[in-house]
């Protein structure tokens, strides 16, 4: 009886160790067959784990007829589509099609057309991605917001008035644009766009432009499309955050929405940030700091458009060869913020932004 127990568990721990042997060894295949995959392709070219999505701006819903996205390797990715209006904000990312390899080569061509819905238009476009500087992008990463270092998820595509594409490589802490183009306006029949639905294009439309906010609605109505702006936004100056107390505080974090669509969010310490740089305007600012007591509390902060362009068209009208500082200044009783724009001989007050002050906490 004992021999046959102690033959039985033997046998026991033997099958035991072999599957975790196997298991142990497979893993280490499985993470070195992704290494692999990570590095390179078949054709020997590397690959990313990156997904295709959508963009456009809020008052300016678009359609995608027909998106693709063709990689270094040839293969294609399809940007969501499928029927959906898309107004979910410049830059920002919208749905994803989690199908296909997750790693994938660098993008090349993107094909696109797509129904503007404010401006009653078709517009379609064939455009060669800058391959070389999304691989330095992809490949540099940066470092987020707690000094790790991290790299971009999204390839997001844009469409706005007047036949605008932007391309922006995405990720949770930071998006750069690698791409600006221009579509031009086509036609598309309603049987193609829209096979299984409505076919009245003047009705289809008007459904969509009558789902949009009020105040979406009230702005369209007072003050058209504007197909212009989108150049505008993607103007850059040579700008830095100062940073400034009337306590003993200390910055910590700073979070910032561009009007080109870009965004960061780092530590006020990131080498990134530090020094003059070419940027466009902020539209948003997120910033934190410490106190003396190591409290901590942030200012969630939205520039007035038309005020900020103005301030800058006034502190370039002699020279557009000027550095900028946008200066965020806290009282001595963590409860107010102001904002001004500084160069070496103007300063003006930016007193029409919304600015929210809050204690928080890590």
């Amino acid at each position: 009886m004992e021999s046959d127990y102690r033959e039985t568990f033997n046998k026991t721990v033997a099958l035991l160790l072999i599957l975790f042997l196997g298991t142990t060894m497979g893993s280490c295949q499985n993470s070195e067959t992704k290494e692999k995959n990570l590095s390179e392709t078949k054709n020997g070219m590397k690959k990313y784990e990156w997904r295709p999505t959508e963009s456009a701006p809020k008052q300016y819903p678009v359609e995608i007829h027909q998106g693709i996205i063709t990689c270094q390797d040839g293969s294609m990715v399809e940007i969501p589509s499928g029927g959906r209006t898309v107004h979910n904000g410049w830059g920002e990312t919208g749905s994803t099609y989690v199908v296909g390899e997750d790693l994938k080569s660098l993008p090349k061509k993107l094909m696109l057309s797509w129904l503007s819905f404010t401006e009653d238009t078709f517009y379609k476009g064939d455009f060669e991605l800058p391959t070389d500087k999304i691989k330095t992008l992809f490949d540099s990463g940066y470092v987020n917001h707690l000094g790790k270092q991290e790299t971009y998820s999204n390839v997001v595509v844009g469409m706005a008035p007047g036949g605008n594409v932007s391309v922006w490589l995405f990720g949770a802490d930071k998006s750069v644009e690698v791409g600006h183009y221009l579509a031009h306006s086509t036609e598309i029949s309603m049987e193609e766009f829209n096979p299984s639905g409505i076919q009245d294009r003047k009705k289809y439309i008007a459904a969509t432009i009558d789902y949009l906010p009020e105040d979406i609605k009230h702005q369209l109505k007072k003050e058209g499309v504007n197909k212009e702006i989108w150049n505008t936004y993607r103007k850059r100056f040579s700008w830095k955050f100062k940073y400034q107390f009337k306590n003993k505080s200390t910055p910590a974090e700073i979070r910032t929405k561009f009007y080109n669509g870009t965004h960061f969010y780092f530590k006020t310490t990131n080498t990134e940030i530090n020094d003059y740089s070419q940027l466009p305007l902020p539209k948003q600012i997120g910033y934190k700091w410490y106190d003396s007591e190591e409290n901590k509390f942030g200012a969630d902060i939205d520039i007035d458009e038309k005020e900020i362009f103005l301030a800058l068209k006034s502190i370039f009208k002699n020279s557009d060869d000027k550095t900028i500082d946008l200066i965020i200044e806290v009282d001595a009783y963590n409860s107010t913020v102001a904002l001004s724009l500084q160069s070496e001989n103007e300063t003006i007050k930016l007193n029409k932004a919304n600015i929210n002050v809050y204690q928080t906490s890590d």
